[in-house]
């Protein structure tokens, strides 16, 4: 690098890892490899003498890795997973790697295809994994593109909603075009701010989309890089972010897959991003079809008043202001739109560990939107069935759980859906034998049984 002559190297780096475990993305603080740090030492000096200081000793030094971890090493497997299937290439397992992931990666990895529905019996693609495995996306993303063109009740909404997922989706895939310099925070958040509506993060982008049409119809490309920057967003990345879009709706019309051409003009005045009820269900239903595990509730704080099974839930709780599947602790990202309103339950573009676990671009939503999306995924528990008089049935209480997490909770489930036999019994015991279900006229063949029985 030309001017660069000397270099301090703190010998530390923050590197993505994945963790099969907890299923996060962590972002560690931790020590370089050699090979990293003979690659800054050499940018020092590259057209003249230059001068490496290491803030480490010669000993911490002998005694790092020779190299970084490949990154097959230590990233979700789930793309790769998907295309080897594609090719014919059988299990990736079997696959002569140079460098072979642990068996919890690949485990983790077809986990998640199984969960997005890209995985028949045998573990060969399903329908939705080849529709998958045909967009140059990220398997996640990808299914969220696939749900929003098919969520909606009516061919011209469901293409609609596939525009504007497709909007979330292409930046979702890029970096974060919004800029916060260290010396100019307050300025960029309160720019950035202006594309804040309503209860989800997501529907920011649409906001900031909207915008950006707008400027470049009115300015010069001159003008529009200097408004950009003005405004703390990176021309770059908003240019890479539309070509993103651009590239992913060739490839979704390629596909079979039908999308609208979003025409909203932008309204810096509007205090809500225009969009009623049902598409906001619409388009948050599809991002949950992408990242199904990735939902959480509000734990409540010891003294308020809550159900005793909830209460015991988040008295397990080790920090987080949120409890996800799997026993997953988090809270919400402090730059979140919703990190003051804490909504009772958010679903989460991306959750990651830091010194703490956060959740960024969160979204309120509703926990029979999960239940009804993600059936595949959950499972019920019953209570103790017994005779519900008034309703003249047997029920008994249910619970609807995504791995260990409580979505729904049903008082009165009709019983004999469950188990007609044990419906039975119970209103044979209960109902007849007990009395308690008065006879009447309608009820001669119920006083017969039970004066039979008392006889």
């Amino acid at each position: 690098v030309p001017g660069i002559g000397y270099v301090i190297d703190a010998g530390l780096a923050r590197i993505s890892r994945f963790s099969p475990r907890s299923k996060l993305q962590r972002l560690q603080t931790e020590p370089i490899s050699q090979a990293s740090a003979a690659q800054r030492a050499g940018r020092a000096g590259r057209l003249a003498p230059g001068l490496c200081i290491r803030l480490y000793s010669r000993e911490d030094f002998a005694s790092r890795a020779a190299y970084t971890d490949p990154e097959i090493m230590r990233t979700q497997l789930a793309s790769v997973i998907l295309q080897t299937r594609r090719l014919g290439l059988g299990d990736l397992a079997d696959f002569p790697l140079l460098e072979r992931p642990s068996e919890a990666q690949l485990k983790a990895g077809t986990n998640t295809l199984q969960e997005l529905g890209a995985l028949a019996a045998a573990g060969k693609l399903s329908a939705v994994g080849k529709q998958l495995a045909s967009l140059p996306l990220d398997p996640q993303l990808g299914r969220m593109l696939l749900a929003a063109s098919t969520s909606a009740s009516t061919a011209t909404s469901s293409a609609a909603c596939a525009e504007a997922v497709l909007v979330i989706v292409s930046a979702l895939s890029v970096q974060d075009p919004r800029e916060v310099p260290p010396d100019k925070r307050q300025a960029a958040r309160e720019f950035h701010r202006r594309f804040a509506r309503g209860n989800s993060d997501f529907l920011d982008w649409l906001l900031l989309w909207d915008y950006y049409a707008a400027l470049r119809t009115e300015l010069s490309q001159s003008k529009l890089r200097k408004r950009l920057q003005a405004e703390f967003l990176s021309p770059s990345r908003m240019r890479e972010w539309r070509d993103m879009h651009r590239q992913l709706r060739l490839a979704l019309i390629g596909a079979g897959v039908r999308v609208a051409v979003r025409d909203v003009a932008y309204d810096p005045a509007c205090k809500k991003l225009p969009i009623s009820a049902k598409e906001y269900e619409s388009i948050h239903r599809a991002l949950l079809k992408g990242i199904p595990l990735q939902v959480g509730l509000r734990e409540q704080p010891a003294n308020n008043k809550q159900p005793a099974r909830e209460a015991r839930q988040n008295k397990k709780s080790r920090g987080g202001g949120y409890a996800g599947p799997r026993g997953l602790r988090f809270d919400l990202w402090p730059g979140s739109g919703l990190a003051s309103k804490k909504p009772r339950w958010v679903l989460a573009a991306e959750i990651v560990e830091t010194s703490r676990v956060y959740a960024r671009h969160v979204a309120s939503i509703e926990p029979d939107w999960v239940a009804a999306e993600l059936s595949h995924l959950t499972r019920f528990e019953y209570g103790e069935p017994r005779w519900h008089a008034r309703r003249g049935r047997v029920v008994a209480s249910r619970r609807t759980l995504l791995f260990g997490l409580t979505l729904l909770e049903q008082k009165n489930f009709p019983y004999d859906r469950v188990d007609a036999r044990r419906a039975r019994e119970v209103f044979i015991q209960s109902a007849l034998v007990e009395r308690q279900l008065a006879p009447d006229a309608r009820l001669l063949a119920a006083a017969s049984f039970w004066q039979h029985n008392l006889d």
